[in-house]
């Protein structure tokens, strides 16, 4: 059932939440009881940098044009290799990093090889490899980006290493930690505190100081939308399957409250709470209380009966996201087992409850503005998730799934896969920005760069290949 739950969180590109709850005290309901609204029926409508690669420009993208080549009208890979992997973007869009795997190593994925790491950097349109081997990380992540542009990366050889990419002056950062550290869990929103995990616990490392303390947990990590706290989470593993989350303040390090909650038993490491504000969070699903929603200090908020009338069951759903520029919040439930029929969406600015006239949620918009829901088929629906009533438009019809998709970083714009091509809607409103036709036989979005101008996109490329594309995105 776990694995399922994983499955939802990914199509959704969605952390489903799962919140802290402290000291159990008495509980007092703060939201107006629901009123369940029927919707109306919705509209149908370092060596030295290699030679420069093909980066396909939107018109107002300062990149060097893509090479002439046959196909005209295809969009040309910007890289080729027997697998690819793409892991993220710099802070400020100019590095994709990103592993190659030769047709040799794919084809023995199971044993896990290394891969080769190399960054792209999209205003040259140059590649390179650092001089240091930083394998793949399976199972634990070994990079991630400092505010400054600067990669922070764990060698093959255990070195903690933090310089520019391309440039072979990288600095050794391992006298600053206590013990070994294994593997980069987290940034701050703004990349400059990062949680990282090693031999002997947990450890909060604050790029600009360059100090560190200790602190709880080490899975489920995420950051309040400030940063100025976040939340990690310990498991007990078997036979009890108990996790505790910690909200823990970011200036002080003090644990502000802890949740107890009991999880499936399955592979894979939790995502996380979902965060409102810096005093509440949405956990998405435990096995014992359902969904829960956290004011920190307080009792949490049993979300199915509290806010939807609905009776406790482990396969409830709920997914969360705060509106862009209010107080307000909406949490969409849906249920695994579909004993609850469509998608159930809670407004927190009048505790009421929308029965929405789809089959599957999809995701909420990063900007807590729109949501996307999909029926059999594949039919894909946007709306504005205010006002209640809202019309959703029809914006995509397809045989293939739709998810997963990728949202731009201001999350007004969704990238989804069709076939040999991209397609990027605008959300709520459901208008086609953009269409790619790659020279691939399928292709699905990557991560956006943080700027919003461009999108990374992976696909296969003849028998035994795949394709990196790179692809410049307008902005309306």
């Amino acid at each position: 059932m776990y694995q399922q739950m994983k499955i939802l969180q990914c199509i959704a590109f969605l952390s489903v939440v799962v919140l802290l709850i402290g000291c159990m005290r008495e509980s007092t309901n703060p939201f107006p009881s629901p009123t369940l609204i029927p919707q109306p029926t919705a509209s149908s409508p370092v060596p030295e940098p290699s030679p420069r690669l093909t980066i396909t420009p939107d018109t107002s993208s300062r990149v060097p044009a893509p090479t002439s080549r046959s196909n005209e009208g295809l969009i040309q890979p910007t890289v080729t290799a027997g697998d690819i992997r793409v892991h993220s973007w710099s802070p400020d869009g100019r590095w994709l990093a990103y592993w190659e795997f030769t047709p040799s190593e794919a084809e023995k994925s199971f044993e896990y090889p290394p891969g080769t790491l190399h960054f792209l950097n999209v205003q040259t349109g140059e590649t390179c490899q650092p001089s240091q081997r930083v394998g793949y990380g399976y199972f634990a992540n070994p990079l991630d980006w400092l505010a400054d542009g600067r990669v922070l990366m764990i060698t093959d050889a255990q070195q903690i290493l933090a310089g520019k990419p391309c440039n072979d002056d990288f600095s050794n950062l391992n006298s600053l930690f206590p013990f070994q550290i294994h593997r980069i869990a987290s940034h701050s929103p703004r990349h400059t505190s990062f949680v990282l995990v090693g031999e002997e616990g947990t450890l909060l490392f604050d790029s600009q100081s360059q100090s560190t303390r200790p602190v709880q947990g080490g899975t489920g990590i995420t950051w309040s939308p400030s940063g100025k706290r976040f939340s990690t989470t310990t498991q007990t593993g078997s036979p009890d399957f108990i996790a505790n989350t910690f909200a823990i303040d970011l200036e002080t390090g003090k644990i502000l409250d802890n949740v107890k909650w009991k999880y499936p038993d399955a592979e894979g490491e939790w995502s996380g709470p979902t965060w409102l504000n810096d005093e509440q969070f949405v956990i998405g699903n435990t096995l014992d209380q359902g969904p829960l929603l956290v004011t920190i200090g307080k009792n949490a908020i049993e979300i199915a009966p509290q806010l939807f009338n609905r009776p406790v069951d482990s396969t409830l759903i709920a997914a969360a996201q705060a509106s862009e520029g209010s107080d307000m919040y909406h949490i969409a439930l849906s249920d695994l087992a579909e004993n609850i029929k469509g998608v159930l969406l809670y407004h927190s600015e009048n505790g009421e409850v929308e029965e929405l006239p789809f089959q599957h949620f999809g995701a909420l918009s990063p900007n807590g503005l729109g949501l996307i829901a999909y029926d059999d088929g594949y039919k894909a629906w946007a709306r504005a998730v205010d006002p209640l009533g809202t019309r959703a438009e029809l914006f995509l019809t397809q045989k293939e799934h739709p998810f997963p998709i990728s949202w731009s970083p201001e999350g007004n714009r969704t990238a989804v896969h069709s076939a040999n091509e991209i397609l990027v809607f605008s959300i709520p409103s459901g208008d086609k920005l953009k269409a790619w036709t790659m020279e691939s036989e399928s292709v699905f979005p990557g991560p956006w760069s943080p700027n919003g101008r461009f999108l990374a996109a992976v696909g296969d490329w003849g028998p035994d290949q795949r394709a990196l594309y790179v692809v410049g995105v307008p902005d309306k």
